[in-house]
This record gives C-alpha cells, sequence and structure tokens, in this order.
C-alpha cells in the first residue's frame, strides 16, 4: 500500500503491478486446478499479444484500467476481472528496467463489462493496453 495514505478503507486508483498481483485471490480467467501463478506465467508466455503489450507500455504506459471485482462470492477480496496482460506485461518491464510501472484500476462489484471503462474497452475491441 502506497505510504501515502490518509484513508486505510479507499480504494487505490493506481498500483504496481506487484499490489495487484498480490491482492487479488482469484480471476475470471483461472481455470480448475490452476493456481494464480500458473496463470500469470501463461499470460507472460502468450506470444501472440505479450510482447506487443510490454513495447506499448514501454512507450506509454498502462492507458486503460484494469478492473478489480469485489464480490461476495470471494468474502469481499478482490477478483482479477480485465487486464490480466498489462499487469503482466507491466511486472515484465519492473523486473527488467527497475522502473516502477503504475496501473491504473477500477473496483467493480460485477464481472466483465458494466464499469465504463469495460464498457470502452469492448467497444474499441478485446486487446486494449
Amino acid at each position: 500500500m502506497s505510504k501515502h495514505v490518509i484513508n486505510q478503507n479507499q480504494l487505490q486508483m493506481f498500483m504496481r503491478p506487484h499490489e495487484i498481483k498480490n491482492a487479488v485471490v482469484t480471476s475470471v480467467d483461472i481455470g480448475r486446478g490452476v493456481s494464480l501463478d500458473e496463470l500469470w506465467e501463461k499470460k507472460a508466455g502468450d506470444n501472440s499479444v505479450h510482447p506487443r503489450f510490454v513495447d506499448d507500455i514501454r512507450k506509454n504506459g498502462v492507458q486503460n484500467p484494469v478492473i478489480l471485482q469485489r464480490t461476495s462470492s470471494f468474502g469481499g477480496f478482490p477478483v482479477m476481472g480485465n487486464g490480466h496482460h498489462r499487469v503482466q506485461a507491466a511486472a515484465d518491464l519492473e523486473a527488467e528496467d527497475g522502473k516502477e510501472r503504475y496501473i491504473p484500476v477500477e473496483h467493480d462489484e460485477d464481472y466483465m463489462g458494466s464499469t465504463p471503462a469495460a464498457k470502452e474497452a469492448q467497444r474499441k475491441g478485446h486487446w486494449n493496453y
């Protein structure tokens, strides 16, 4: 958590990749018998999109927020809803060059698509950084 926190209950608007990875308890993309670590490895190894994400984030940063859902199904803990590739690409860049990368975060109570950011991402197409 940021050292600039005034209210411990306020949801973070920007988080670093490791903060997001450590905060989420599961993901909407996770399959049976797959751990979160395995999911992150899969996203890093997705050569069809991962290099494009890394290059774009290196140049422009993360432009669209990732979605963290909080539902009663998981005791109100965050579930990774949208933005897995962005988080993994930013994490890989931090490991590569040591520069901190902050990712805009939108908190939601619905899975995939009810927030304005998710609707805008869907309108533009699936692969938005």
